[in-house]
């Protein structure tokens, strides 16, 4: 029976019967009001107390999520400053060793330096020549002149020509005195010159210092503000974790271009060797050995960067002693030479294989005089160098997925909470919608038994109106 036919069902009328249908509905909520109105209530009530708790459930979890993801960034940042201040306090170590680790050696040069320019700075004094004997004698002789005789008249010219003798003597003396000081100090000149390098040298070595010691406070005023905490912080943390994550996936992007291109420079040269028609499974053998040379360099960068601890994929090698994983680089980064130079000669030979392809297929076509087109040497170059320089590139992809891995999981951590935030409101907007139509619900109820309702109260005064009258 179709909808329109059940509404017509009491009279050929359609009004007829959907008034009828009312009246019919309206009888039936009327008799079962003691019933329907507890149901109801019961129903509803229970949809709105399940929307609440699961509202509040949802906001509890989301808060709790929120609380996991500040820990995580926090941690995230504290291992970033602790790496930061390994290796700021390891430049320290480093430069308090190379510059200042030799300061005795230095003080006792200095010492000495400073010793020989005092000997030879007292060794320039000027020290005037000594009175002569005779020169009181002389004095004497010239306040009181004798008068008038001339063997006492030879006498002084010959004692004024021994004095100018003696004097022209002690002046050649002192002359050379003071030449010898002059040379002195002229050979003091290289000594102070030295001094002064050698200070200038302790001055930067200390300035080199205090500079390394700015940047471990630095590090160590941030890991404060770190433990501090507060929502700036917090909310610092997540944009930075966010541009992180976004910069990760677009050099993971580079990284696959990268892979493709180096895979289409040496796919040519890999079928030449293994053979066109050689398959390992459905694949071509050539693709699958150009893919295995590609994902070789790549473990060979892993392998460099895990023991450099670069990055954190395989925790296992970042455990070994200093010896254990500078064997392991150097065997990585000898495969990763090894790789880029395989990659290199098979992407130099592309083009003279291409070349000859060219040249069979002019012959098969049937060419009369066919002439092998010359292999150009730029984009040979190009390609080689192409094939040398991507292995490089791809052997830093496990430091880029490292760190897009360690952000990323934040970024989803902080998406899940915004979920769950959105969740808890929908729910709770839902369980507000329910109670709202619960109202609506008992007064719509009421409007339709409206009717019934005030004709019970109208029979049930009259009857005990009649009773009233039948006791009187």
């Amino acid at each position: 029976m179709s909808a329109e036919a059940l509404l017509g069902l009491w009279a050929e009328s359609l009004p007829v019967s959907l008034i009828i249908w009312l009246v019919l509905l309206v009888v039936v909520l009327y008799a079962g009001r003691r019933w329907i109105e507890p149901l109801a209530a019961t129903v509803l009530g229970g949809v709105d107390r399940m929307l609440r708790y699961s509202a509040r459930s949802v906001r509890a979890a989301a808060r709790w999520m929120d609380r996991r993801q500040r820990l995580y960034l926090r941690w995230l940042e504290r291992e970033r400053l602790d790496q930061r201040l390994y290796r700021e306090l390891r430049g320290l170590h480093d430069r308090v060793n190379r510059d200042l680790g030799g300061y005795p050696v230095l003080q006792h040069s200095l010492h000495t330096q400073i010793q020989r320019l005092e000997r030879d700075y007292h060794a320039t004094e000027d020290v005037p020549p000594p009175e002569p004997a005779w020169l009181r004698t002389v004095a004497d002789l010239a306040a009181n002149p004798p008068q008038g005789d001339p063997a006492v008249a030879r006498v002084l010219e010959d004692i004024h020509d021994g004095l100018q003798r003696a004097s022209r003597a002690s002046l050649e003396q002192y002359q050379a005195a003071s030449r010898k000081r002059l040379e002195l100090l002229r050979d003091m000149l290289p000594a102070w010159r030295a001094l002064g390098e050698r200070l200038r040298g302790v001055e930067q070595a200390i300035q080199g210092v205090t500079a390394r010691s700015r940047q471990v406070d630095e590090v160590l005023s941030r890991e404060r503000a770190l433990a501090d905490g507060g929502p700036e912080l917090d909310a610092g943390l997540g944009v930075g974790a966010i541009g992180r994550t976004l910069l990760g996936l677009l050099l993971l992007g580079l990284m696959a271009v990268a892979a493709a291109t180096s895979f289409y420079l040496i796919q040519r040269p890999m079928a030449e060797s293994f053979g066109m028609t050689e398959t390992l499974g459905p694949w071509p053998l050539a693709s699958v050995a150009a893919g295995v040379l590609i994902a070789l360099g790549i473990a060979a960068g892993l392998l460099m960067t895990e023991t450099r601890r670069m990055s954190g994929l395989v925790s296992a090698l970042g455990t070994l002693d200093q010896r254990g994983r500078a064997r392991l680089f150097w065997a990585g980064l000898l495969v990763l030479a090894v790789v880029a130079s395989l990659q290199g000669a098979l992407a130099f030979s592309r083009d003279m294989l291409l070349g000859r392809d060219q040249w069979l297929a002019l012959i098969m076509s049937g060419e009369p005089d066919p002439v092998m087109a010359a292999t150009q040497w730029i984009p040979t170059l190009t390609q080689m160098v192409m094939g040398v320089l991507l292995p490089l590139l791809l052997a830093l992809s496990a430091v880029v997925l490292d760190s897009c891995l360690r952000h990323g999981r934040a970024v989803l951590g902080m998406l899940a909470a915004l979920a769950l935030h959105l969740l808890g409101f929908a729910l709770g907007l839902a369980g507000r919608l329910v109670r709202w139509i619960a109202a609506l619900v008992a007064v719509i109820y009421g409007l339709l038994i409206f009717v019934p309702v005030k004709l019970e109260a109208l029979v049930r005064q009259k009857a005990n109106g009649r009773g009233l009258k039948l006791e009187g």
